[in-house]
């Protein structure tokens, strides 16, 4: 059975686990002159580095765009900004620009798993607050959900990668500021949802309700009556002549509204 252990310069080299320790690359090429070593093939060298020239050969635009991408807090971050991107497409459909970053986002973590092993479960749990969410605003949760969606998210972000591997996992501080700024972006558009759920409406068969209309034929108990300038079929409990002023109260199976004369609707309700 292997235990995991981690060693300080000084102990692996007490251990024998490495032969020197150099500060900088100037004071490793000035320990190995005079240094014997073993090549593949079985014979000995010594090596000569006295007025070695070093070169030093720079990371190209593409490869530091890579170790950009392949570090864990970017990772994570490139993670979340999918699912910000499309919760606010499911929110707003058609609107494309969420969704459209959400896909590259969500591409570019892709293609960063290729170098850095991503535990599932932590993709699951980031998955699962988002969708918390989105049921935030189509159930009745009192915040619930959206504690629960943190708590996924943040776990999530922890369990990402391999805590083990050090460098690797994604940094606490780091998982506090990426909740934080999801959150800034989450909340304002479930509060624009809610306000959009709860407000009156006002157009078809729903906003005709409680509309003033006025009769334009004879109700016998039925007729026609206009209402925000258009003709509907129309009923009352009794007959009403043309031109009576009335009130909405319903719309039945057939777009057929349901008045009453408006000097008998009850107090309280005046026109809007």
């Amino acid at each position: 059975m292997f235990e995991a252990r981690s060693w300080s310069a000084e102990e692996a080299l007490e251990a024998g686990l490495i032969e020197l320790i150099a500060q900088s690359t100037e004071e490793l090429v000035e320990k190995l002159d005079g240094w014997e070593i073993t090549r593949a093939d079985g014979t000995h060298q010594t090596l000569e580095l006295t007025g070695a020239r070093l070169v030093h050969h720079e990371l190209t635009g593409t490869e530091q765009l890579k170790n950009l991408l392949f570090h864990p807090v970017v990772m994570g971050m490139l993670l979340l900004l999918a699912g910000i991107g499309f919760y606010i497409e499911y929110h707003s459909p058609g609107s494309f620009i969420p969704g459209l970053f959400g896909l590259i986002a969500l591409v570019l973590f892709l293609y960063g798993t290729r170098v850095l092993p991503v535990n599932v479960f932590g993709v699951a749990l980031i998955a699962l607050g988002i969708v918390m969410f989105v049921l935030e605003v189509k159930i009745t949760s009192w915040g619930l959900l959206t504690i629960g969606g943190v708590l996924a998210v943040a776990s999530g972000l922890y369990l990402l990668f391999d805590r083990s591997v050090p460098g690797l996992a994604v940094p606490v501080w780091s998982i506090v500021i990426l909740v934080c700024a999801m959150m800034a972006v989450v909340l304002p558009v479930m509060l624009l949802v809610v306000r959009a759920q709860r407000r009156p409406v006002t157009t078809g068969r729903e906003g005709v309700v409680g509309e003033i209309g006025e009769t334009t034929t004879g109700l016998e108990p039925e007729g026609m009556v206009a209402v925000h300038g258009e003709l509907w079929r129309a009923r009352a409990a009794r007959p009403l002549p043309r031109g009576v002023r009335v009130r909405v109260r319903a719309v039945e199976p057939g777009l057929l509204l349901v008045v009453e004369p408006l000097d008998e609707a009850p107090a309280g309700n005046g026109t809007r």
